[in-house]
């Protein structure tokens, strides 16, 4: 089984992340990042025993995950990738990855120093389109 931690709990990541993290055995969401109270209480009601971080920087010192599922607003994007590749942990994060070449030029840097995977939620597969 793989653990990871959601960095952002927000609607995304309340209404659609966790019900899809927890229709499959293979995967676990053991901690969760962010600075509201009100969306770490929100959260744990959904993910009961889930450890809770106001900072990403406090959860990669205490837990040991596999990788993160990123669902913050998309202009703290590339903060959290960079810091989970500097830790050696995969990345799942919401779209926009990033919105600048340069951006994105820095993560493929820090995730091909570390060996590590940044992937980018494209949940397409039902639009009419």
């Amino acid at each position: 089984m793989y653990s990871g931690a959601i960095v952002g709990c927000g609607a995304v990541a309340c209404e659609a992340h966790v019900p899809a993290w927890q229709t499959t055995s293979a995967f676990q969401i053991v901690a969760v990042v962010d600075p509201v109270p009100e969306h770490r209480a929100r959260i744990q009601t959904l993910l009961p025993g889930v450890r809770c971080y106001e900072r990403l920087e406090t959860l990669l010192t205490r837990e040991q995950v596999d990788f993160l599922d990123i669902c913050t607003p998309p202009a703290l994007h590339e903060e959290g990738i960079l810091q989970a590749c500097a830790q050696g942990v995969h990345v799942l994060c919401e779209k926009p990855l990033t919105f600048t070449a340069a951006a994105l030029q820095r993560i493929l840097a820090a995730a091909s120093a570390a060996r590590t995977v940044v992937f980018p939620v494209h949940n397409w597969k039902y639009a009419p389109i």
